[in-house]
């Protein structure tokens, strides 16, 4: 008996849930920096274009790259097939938020400029952050509180082919736990 309760425990650290909730976790640490960031140089401060080029490539690189297409490939259509009807229209309107915080982040990069930021630029900078960062917030928060719920009773044997598709899908690129050091220099920065 303790052995089912065991391997059950570690089954559930390595769900496809559970590594999109770790994802979570870590792209809003991120986004705490970002808008950190914003506040500084909507207030005067110069630039960071090197903290902002770190910022940006990990929304770029994994968030976009790795997670939303996670979510795209393996867990949307997973959650449609089984939710029903509503799940699929979630699923329709998270597609739609990817689209549009692609857009946003993309929009963010924009403001690099060699002489630094003209006023007008620092708030639409400052602005334009906070739009994204809300946007996902937001995106995330559905995602927890609506679709995880539906995708979290994958059979064990789904599950693990479900993860093995999820390391197929990140595999050329930088894990989420690769992100934590840089993750970390930003947050001692940047977080009071």
């Amino acid at each position: 008996m303790e052995l089912e309760r065991s391997d059950s425990a570690v089954l559930d650290l390595v769900t496809p849930v559970a590594l999109l909730k770790r994802e979570h976790a870590t792209t809003r640490r991120m986004l705490d920096v970002l808008l950190a960031l914003a506040r500084r140089v909507e207030a005067g401060a110069d630039f960071p274009s090197g903290d902002a080029a770190a910022i940006l490539s990990f929304f770029r690189e994994f968030v976009e790259q790795v997670h939303h297409r996670r979510e795209n490939l393996v867990i949307y259509p997973f959650a449609a097939m089984v939710g029903g009807e509503e799940s699929a229209e979630i699923v329709g309107q998270l597609m739609a938020d990817h689209d549009e915080t692609k857009l946003l982040m993309h929009s963010l990069t924009v403001f690099w400029e060699p002489n630094g930021l003209l006023p007008d630029e620092r708030r639409s900078f400052a602005e334009v952050a906070r739009t994204y960062a809300n946007r996902l917030l937001k995106h995330m928060e559905i995602e927890e509180r609506v679709l995880f719920p539906v995708a979290t009773d994958i059979p064990g044997d789904e599950a693990i082919r479900l993860v093995g598709e999820f390391e197929r899908i990140g595999v050329d690129r930088r894990s989420c736990e690769d992100w934590v050091v840089e993750l970390e220099r930003l947050e001692a920065e940047y977080i009071d």
